[in-house]
């Protein structure tokens, strides 16, 4: 998939620069309740560092290219548990992804694929432990633990930097 991505689309479409967030619909069971904070403070973190918030939302389901490069230009995935989190198969390497687990019985079955494709995993539960509905994040700890994970991107390799 790398190689056709890189051969297929053009350079200045897959430049890394985005945070993309993955928006299920409510008719899902698993979607992160406060979706609309969550791109908020992505929004109001990655303006500073010349990035983006893009949406991957599941109705409807964008289509392979689209996903494929929009996948590609992510430095950062935020991401419900659930299918759409096998779309990080088309990250590039050290793309970091977050993963609102289900709290009780986590399925931590992506950070495996994260890992084999060289991705950053991390993981956060749901705070409102149920059966996996809609997962709800403390707002505090994910703006802090995005900080983090964008300071870490601002003096790797691959970032793209704007201004100073």
């Amino acid at each position: 998939y790398q190689d056709y991505i890189k051969s297929s689309f053009p350079a200045n479409a897959l430049v890394r620069r985005s945070i993309v967030i993955i928006k299920r619909s409510e008719n899902s069971r698993r979607y992160l309740a406060q979706h609309d904070d969550i791109v908020n403070i992505a929004g109001k973190l990655a303006g500073p560092l010349g990035m983006n918030v893009e949406e991957f939302k599941d109705d409807p389901v964008p289509g392979l290219n689209e996903t494929m490069s929009m996948f590609h230009r992510a430095q950062v995935v935020i991401s419900p548990h659930g299918a759409g989190l096998s779309n990080v198969m088309f990250c590039q390497s050290n793309t970091q992804v977050i993963e609102v687990l289900c709290n009780p019985a986590p399925n931590m079955c992506f950070q495996p694929l994260c890992q084999t494709v060289g991705l950053q995993y991390f993981a956060l539960l749901s705070v409102r432990p149920m059966p996996c509905g809609p997962l709800y994040v403390d707002l505090h700890y994910f703006e802090l633990l995005l900080e983090k994970v964008l300071s870490d991107r601002a003096g790797g390799e691959g970032v793209t930097r704007v201004g100073k």
